[in-house]
């Protein structure tokens, strides 16, 4: 403001600084400038710049300054046609407003003869100014206003939609907003009005705010839901606090009569005896205002119509009493019965639980029975185990028992001294190697060179008990005593001629270490008769351990 009075003083006649600074004064400040541009109108009357402003000044606050006391004349719309008529004719500001007065008109005339008239005059205006500018979105916006009060939604909104996306003004959400509301489209109609509050009203405009909740209290009518009557309560008395007129007042009594009508007809299940209570004051407090209204010198609806709202709401705070003790009694009848489920309830979990703790217990039982069975299986399998154990060392102790006096025996016999001594332990080692060639000698049995039975022999000695091996080793001993009792034999029958010379060949080819046994053996001593029973008791029990 400074900065345009500054520049005002040192050039007075710079239109556009002076129509600036009035357009700040009157909005901003709050200033009244009828003079002013009365004054600047006289004195620049073809400015076309001046006739729009001071056409957008009548309009906006003609009323609240008290421009023109005759209220019979339409002070605008003889304005904008002595601009058409005398000045230029094709002024697109002057088109679209005048156009926008005739469909004003049109809203509120009732005769559909001269309504049809005015929104034709007012289409009229709206093409002759498309024509002359094809993207003037003012101009677009007033046909999509006439389609909407015609009830052409769809021609409407597409149109809307169409200026929204060009151009960034505030009249065009508000515009959208009210033709979603007609197709029944609350949501997005909710959404049009919250930018339009948002972004041109501060999040505070009264009058963004009253277009709100309106939508809101639709949409409760629409979707039965108390809580969207509330918040269209709450948008309003905020309306009315930034704003407080009677057109506002008087909505604010309205929605609260709705609510509690709506409450009403609830049923007790969907509403709560502290609710009730508070729609109750809530209903009170609007038959207050509606009172005073009554009794203002300019209600917004005529006295005779708010003293019978007045009437209705005495009615409806009686009804409302009524619901309220009823709404307690259902209460209490709820709450016992409420009572009585949740005990029913525990006394059927309580019961569960024993349930599960006595089968719980029961599992535990058998868990600890069977526990105790494999702990007594565990044991008589160690007392198994322990008596097997000591059994076999039982028998291992036995066994080296009668070890014991064989050994002794075996160590006198090795023991004589001199030559015969190492020569019988000599005979034990060979005849223990070629057992199986003298078996063959004398009984026939297995073939001389049959190694693959020799090793089965050897598997077969290995694996034996240690009895089987003692009894080997008593073989061993016998084998000894026939391989002697042969060689004596064998020297008899040479001394009486039994043989014939190839046999005694074969008997020298036979015997492993012919060379060493006829050096160190020593004459036998024996009988041959005796000898020869002597190896045939033996054969016999070498053919019993195998």
């Amino acid at each position: 403001m400074k900065l345009y009075e500054e520049i005002l003083e040192r050039t007075p006649n710079y239109i556009s600084a002076k129509l600036r600074w009035l357009l700040l004064s009157c909005t901003s400040e709050n200033k009244v400038i009828k003079d002013e541009i009365t004054e600047l109108l006289e004195r620049v009357d073809d400015d076309l710049d001046v006739r729009s402003f001071y056409g957008w000044y009548v309009k906006k606050f003609g009323k609240k300054h008290q421009i023109s006391t005759d209220k019979s004349k339409d002070i605008e719309s003889e304005h904008h046609r002595d601009t058409l008529n005398k000045h230029d004719s094709h002024d697109c500001y002057a088109l679209v407003s005048l156009g926008n007065i005739y469909c004003s008109l049109a809203r509120e005339i009732k005769d559909t003869t001269k309504k049809d008239q005015y929104y034709t005059r007012a289409a009229q205006l709206y093409q002759k100014t498309l024509t002359i500018d094809s993207h003037n979105a003012f101009a677009a916006q007033g046909v999509a206003n006439i389609f909407a009060d015609k009830k052409q939604s769809g021609l409407a909104l597409e149109i809307y939609r169409k200026v929204r996306d060009a151009a960034h003004d505030v009249t065009t959400y508000l515009n959208l907003g009210h033709c979603l509301l007609e197709v029944k489209q609350f949501a997005k109609a909710i959404e049009s009005y919250d930018i339009a509050l948002n972004r041109f009203g501060n999040g505070s405009d009264s009058k963004f705010l009253n277009f709100l909740s309106r939508a809101w209290l639709l949409r409760g009518f629409s979707e039965k839901n108390l809580e969207y009557f509330k918040t269209s309560l709450d948008l309003i008395k905020k309306a009315n606090d930034s704003n407080p007129i009677p057109t506002f007042k008087f909505n604010v009594a309205f929605v609260q009569f709705q609510i509690a009508d709506f409450v009403r007809k609830l049923p007790p299940a969907k509403r709560t005896l502290e609710g009730l209570e508070k729609i109750v004051m809530d209903l009170e407090q609007a038959i207050k205002s509606l009172e005073e209204l009554s009794e203002n010198d300019r209600p917004p609806y005529p006295a005779g119509d708010l003293k019978l709202r007045v009437n209705a709401g005495h009615a409806l705070t009686k009804q409302l009493e009524k619901i309220i003790q009823e709404q307690r009694d259902y209460e209490i009848e709820f709450q016992n019965k409420l009572k009585e489920a949740k005990k029913l309830k525990e006394e059927e979990e309580q019961k569960k639980l024993e349930a599960k703790l006595q089968e719980e217990e029961e599992k535990r039982l058998q868990e600890e029975k069977l526990a105790a069975q494999r702990r007594e299986l565990e044991e008589k399998a160690k007392e198994w185990n322990q008596l097997r154990l000591e059994e076999e060392k039982d028998q291992r102790d036995q066994m080296d028992e009668d070890d014991v006096p064989k050994k002794k025996r075996g160590g006198g016999r090795k023991a004589g001294g001199g030559r015969r001594g190492r020569k019988k332990k000599e005979d034990f080692v060979v005849s223990g190697e070629s057992s199986g060639e003298s078996d063959s000698d004398l009984f026939g049995d297995e073939d001389d060179n049959d190694d693959s039975t020799n090793r089965r022999k050897r598997k077969k000695k290995q694996q034996e008990t240690p009895k089987r091996r003692v009894l080997q080793k008593k073989s061993k001993l016998s084998k000894e005593v026939i391989d002697d009792s042969d060689e004596e034999l064998s020297d008899d029958d040479d001394l009486f001629g039994d043989e014939s010379e190839a046999e005694k060949s074969n008997n020298d080819n036979d015997d492993p270490m012919p060379d060493a046994t006829a050096d160190d053996e020593e004459p036998a001593t024996a009988e041959p008769v005796h000898h020869n029973k002597k190896t045939a008791k033996i054969v016999d029990d070498e053919e019993d351990d195998e």
